[in-house]
């Protein structure tokens, strides 16, 4: 289960003095409200000619795979 989905499930259970939509836009301005930020890339320091070093290249695909799944959650990546 997402984290809005999380939202929506807990939303439901609740009387609140306020619409679905002004809730969900509360939600939305606190994940707005989360920064992440991730470590440096390492693929340019470890680049020597036209060879980049495999693990450079992995770990960078890794800090990108954390950047997509922290935007798909709703949180800032810092520097993006």
């Amino acid at each position: 289960m997402n984290s809005q989905e999380l939202f929506e499930k807990w939303y439901s259970g609740r009387r609140l003095n306020m619409t679905y939509s002004a809730a969900l836009e509360v939600w939305n301005a606190s994940r707005a409200a989360i920064e992440i930020e991730l470590p440096p890339k390492r693929s340019e320091a470890n680049t020597s000619g036209n060879f980049t070093h495999p693990s450079a290249t992995a770990y960078d695909e890794a800090i990108d795979n954390c950047a997509d799944v922290l935007n798909d959650a709703g949180i800032t990546v810092k520097g993006e």
